[in-house]
């Protein structure tokens, strides 16, 4: 039998390929299949090239098979070890692959934003175009160069003024970029990188246009909510979030409802109480969110809207005849509902079902 003279000093705690070879050199050692004689590392003599043939020194049959006991048990607390630093390099790896792709996921969300600002600025104007001109200052119409137009960063580095003119850039900017930002990795954090994320990543972006338009125009513009509404039916088809029955159910109740509802109070008060494209919009939440997100958002709407409404007749001093839009308050209370679905129903069941 060959016996081998081991001269380890301190057993180190490593991982990776070192661990490997020491739990490949003792398994050789226990079972005799592997037999080395020096180091893998330089300056570092593991195996003493101590080897020879029979019982070396005298020693008994009962030495040399303690020693292969000793053997297998650190041969074994090894490979322990080894297992135990892969499944940690594999965790390590999977959180910074999750981090990247939520780093540039959160980064074309404010790439989005500040296209976004582009359509909240020139959609409402009379000929608008969304592509040409190119970037400019409103103030002093001088072209923007591409490094002050980096989303958020560029604002911060200019310290919210135009590089040209020194006319303060409105925080609106901003605000809008890192919004369109935060949704497309709450998106992103909801749904993951399923079918389920460029949908709602659309219908999104374009609630986050609705609100900002209609706060500062008062408008809703038709180029964003009716191209909605049959963008949301057609995605109805491979959604499984909603079927196309329920999406064509909430078109229909969405816009007939707001439809009936305006009537009637233009019939009792001769004036207009609801846009039409308050209606539109409502449709286009339909078709995204289908006919069961409705309740909740023309309650939660309404909820956020007269609050709104209390602060706006306090400020304005106009009584009943203060005037604010509707369109944000429902885009809002669609946003809630698109991430707090089950936790809505979950209350609805409980507190006003079973009381």
């Amino acid at each position: 039998m060959i016996f081998f003279q081991v001269k380890l000093g301190q057993w180190p705690i490593v991982t990776g390929n070192f661990v490997e070879y020491y739990s490949r050199t003792f398994r050789g050692l226990a079972t005799g299949s592997c037999v080395p004689a020096v180091s893998a590392w330089p300056g570092k003599t593991l195996f003493r090239d101590n080897i020879v043939a029979g019982r070396p020194n005298g020693s008994s049959a009962n030495g040399v098979t303690g020693r292969n006991e000793k053997f297998k048990e650190q041969a074994f607390a090894s490979e322990r070890l080894l297992k135990k630093s892969r499944a940690v390099s594999g965790k390590e790896i999977r959180r910074m692959v999750e981090d990247l792709l939520s780093f540039f996921i959160t980064l074309f969300g404010a790439l989005i934003g500040s296209f976004l600002n582009v359509v909240i600025v020139r959609l409402p104007e009379e000929g608008g175009s969304v592509v040409f001109p190119p970037s400019h200052c409103p103030a002093c119409k001088k072209a923007i160069a591409w490094y002050d137009n980096i989303p958020l960063a560029s604002f911060l580095f200019l310290r919210g003024r135009c590089r040209q003119c020194g006319v303060r850039i409105s925080w609106r900017y901003p605000l809008v970029e890192g919004v369109m930002a935060l949704i497309s990795l709450a998106l992103y954090q909801h749904f993951g990188l399923t079918i389920l994320y460029p949908i709602y990543f659309v219908f999104c972006a374009a609630l986050l246009a609705v609100i900002f338009i209609d706060f500062q125009h008062q408008i809703i513009p038709d180029v964003i909510s009716l191209p909605g509404i049959v963008i949301g039916f057609g995605l109805s088809f491979v959604n499984p979030f909603v079927t196309w029955q329920n999406a064509g159910l909430g078109i229909l109740f969405g816009g007939g409802s707001f439809y009936l509802l305006a009537l009637v109070y233009y019939l009792f008060t001769k004036r207009e109480g609801m846009g039409g494209g308050d209606i539109k919009l409502l449709a286009m939440i339909g078709a995204f969110l289908g006919w069961q997100s409705l309740p909740f958002v023309v309650f939660g709407s309404s909820l956020l809207g007269t609050v709104a409404g209390v602060g706006a007749m306090v400020k304005q001093r106009k009584g009943g005849k203060t005037v604010i839009p509707y369109g944000p308050f429902l885009a809002i209370a669609a946003l809630l509902y698109l991430f707090f679905r089950r936790e809505i129903l979950f209350l609805f069941i409980r507190y006003v079902l079973h009381g």
